[in-house]
């Protein structure tokens, strides 16, 4: 009958260390590159694209969405999509024009 010593026991514990941290590191990498993944469709020059992603909370996001030559502002919740507004989309160079009703 064999049992695991204190170095057995230690090799245990900082090998199943390692592995939790690559486990969360890798979880860590592929929440970085989710932005990236997703607007794959629109860089190939799809209808399709994301232009922009806002978190409000846990359950609600606001989504930035251009299809064709129309940008859709949407409201992601957990029971519902809604259209926040639609215009005609933006160039790519144009600036965002300031805000009024602050100081001069």
């Amino acid at each position: 009958m064999t049992t695991l010593g204190t170095l057995g026991y230690g090799r245990f514990g900082l090998a199943l260390g390692l592995v939790l941290i690559l486990i969360g590191l890798l979880a860590w990498l592929g929440r970085r590159a989710q932005p990236w993944l997703q607007n794959a469709a629109g860089v190939a020059g799809g209808r399709l694209a994301l232009v922009e992603r806002l978190p409000l909370d846990a359950a609600q996001k606001l989504l930035l969405v251009r299809c064709d030559d129309q940008e859709h502002l949407l409201l992601l919740a957990a029971d519902r999509i809604q259209v926040i507004a639609s215009q005609p989309a933006r160039a790519a160079t144009s600036t965002p024009a300031p805000a009024s009703g602050g100081a001069p």
